[in-house]
């Protein structure tokens, strides 16, 4: 399995290799596909450093820190008001 994550603040979209599959990422979004729809097209993007792919040694990926949603309600703000 390889973890494919966004890298940019906005939305990107690529072919996966065979089947006509498409895969949508939003900002800084992480998506985990099968090792053999990596296409041209990601790794062309990977080079770029618009994405990064990562080899996933477990099964299954566990969510993150940088994964789950961070709620935002009760900040507030430091400095001059």
């Amino acid at each position: 399995m390889i973890e494919v994550r966004n890298l940019l603040f906005q939305p990107l979209t690529f072919h996966l290799k065979g089947g006509g599959e498409n895969l949508h990422l939003g900002p800084r979004q992480r998506r985990v596909i099968a090792d053999d729809q990596v296409s041209p097209e990601l790794d062309r993007a990977r080079k770029r450093g618009l994405v990064i792919l990562t080899e996933l040694n477990g099964a299954t990926p566990q969510l993150t820190a940088e994964t789950q949603a961070k709620p935002t309600a009760g900040r507030t703000r430091k400095g001059r008001n």
